[in-house]
């Protein structure tokens, strides 16, 4: 269990540790970071899938070859 007591004292510490010139904390400005960087991970795996689901689209467009044993 983590105990309350224990929250406290890291809320007070991370408080200690400033705030930025527009007023925030740290704490507020990590969850920023957090937020863009899985922001931009949905955004690749969004662009991931729809690439795939183009090409396995586009593959009904290429010929098949049949290759038999005689050459």
């Amino acid at each position: 269990m983590y105990p309350f007591e224990r929250a406290e004292k890291m809320v007070r510490n991370i408080k200690k540790l400033g705030t930025s010139k527009n007023g925030t904390d740290c704490l507020h400005k990590f969850r920023q970071l957090v937020t863009q960087i899985g922001n931009a991970l949905g955004y690749v795996r969004m662009i991931r899938s729809a690439s795939l689901k183009d090409n396995s689209n586009l593959l009904k467009y290429i010929p098949t070859f049949v290759m038999s044993n005689n050459f």
